[in-house]
């Protein structure tokens, strides 16, 4: 899959005054929640979860972050095919 193609989807929540996180719809098996091999026998089929990947003190902050790591966010969210 070309990574031009993904589309990225994140989320900001604001937990309290100075906590806020930041959210990503990212492939289960690449976050080590489902076993590569068995998506690679055809057992499973991988799927995109919501995972925590930042927790910032402010909306700003995480913004910041995810232009940082945004190539690695990208890639996280591939869906993991043989």
């Amino acid at each position: 899959m070309n990574r031009r193609n993904i589309q990225l989807e994140t989320d900001i929540s604001i937990r309290g005054q100075d906590e806020a996180v930041l959210w990503a719809k990212l492939s289960a098996t690449r976050m080590g929640e489902q076993d590569k091999e068995t998506v690679k026998s055809g057992y499973h089929v991988d799927y995109l979860s919501w995972y925590p990947i930042f927790f910032g003190k402010n909306e700003k902050e995480c913004e910041k972050w995810l232009d940082t790591n945004h190539d690695w966010v990208v890639k996280q969210a591939i869906p993991y095919e043989v």
